[in-house]
């Protein structure tokens, strides 16, 4: 991985599920629509002063997104926040840095 650059795209782990599952309220406020619940699918990681997910997930009603959450550094002791959404996207679609 390129410093700063974006990672492989990798199957979701636990880890970025829970933090999907934590922030799937802040994806319906932000888009102005209910998605339900949403299953995370794919991630990958840009290393900054924290780190940046990008995430691939599916929604309740088949809908996929793009979704780019910030987990600032452990010790600053704040909760991650969902930075952007990008919606209408495809299964085939590949993660990139938005």
């Amino acid at each position: 991985m390129m410093c700063g650059g974006l990672g492989d795209i990798v199957d979701a782990d636990d880890d970025v599920k829970v933090l999907v599952e934590q922030l799937t309220g802040a994806v319906n406020e932000k888009t102005g629509k209910n998605y339900g619940k949403l299953a995370a699918l794919k991630y990958g990681t840009q290393v900054v002063a924290g780190t940046n997910y990008f995430v691939k997930v599916k929604s309740d009603d088949g809908s996929i997104l793009h979704l780019r959450i910030y987990q600032p550094l452990p010790h600053t002791n704040q909760p991650a926040e969902l930075h952007s959404v990008q919606e209408n996207k495809s299964e085939e679609e590949t993660l990139t840095y938005f």
